[in-house]
């Protein structure tokens, strides 16, 4: 992540704007539903220096098992959801802001002090599971790498009722709970 944002620092010394930049973090399964320049300018606003994002997890749905469509896109094929826990989004990056290369999984740099925290919050849509058979291998080769072990308590790559004890939803388009609390998500 650090040659990442130093590459970004490279990059950016091309544009004329001399205010700090702000570094988003996005993954290959992952989608914002927002425009994260509204969030970026509603946190500049703010004075923040960090975003944190609501997580919209979707999955292989039970009531998908038969008739596996590939030629829908694949926001089409999976419209089933939970609401995961808040992530970090972004940050407004500094001379000072560093990623440690030792560090596993860290999304959120050093450095950020003090460290406030923009009150509105984009909708990241998260897609880990895209096909029963890119699953099913996820699955395995986080059991044998031992990375993430509970996944050894899978037995089926569909979910129903609930996964990770949050109830299933469906989606429809839309998030009905991100729409019904004005900047919460």
């Amino acid at each position: 992540r650090h040659f990442l944002l130093e590459q970004a620092r490279r990059d950016a010394l091309t544009d004329c704007d001399p205010r700090p930049m702000w570094v988003i973090s996005v993954q290959g399964d992952e989608v914002y539903r927002d425009d994260l320049r509204q969030h970026v300018m509603l946190a500049q606003n703010e004075r923040a220096t960090v975003m944190t994002c609501q997580v919209a997890t979707f999955f292989l749905h039970e009531s998908q098992r038969e008739g596996w469509d590939w030629a829908q896109p694949l926001d089409r094929r999976l419209n089933h959801y939970i609401w995961d826990f808040g992530e970090h989004a972004g940050f407004l990056d500094f001379p000072w802001v560093y990623y440690d290369p030792s560090e596993h999984m860290r999304a959120h740099p050093h450095g950020i002090y003090p460290a406030k925290w923009a009150t509105a919050r984009p909708v990241r849509k998260h897609y880990p599971f895209r096909s029963p058979e890119q699953a099913w291998k996820r699955l395995e080769d986080r059991i044998k790498s031992g990375w993430q072990p509970h996944y050894e308590n899978y037995r089926d790559v569909f979910m129903n009722g609930q996964a990770a004890g949050r109830p299933i939803k469906k989606y429809h388009g839309w998030f009905p709970e991100a729409e019904r609390v004005p900047g919460m998500w």
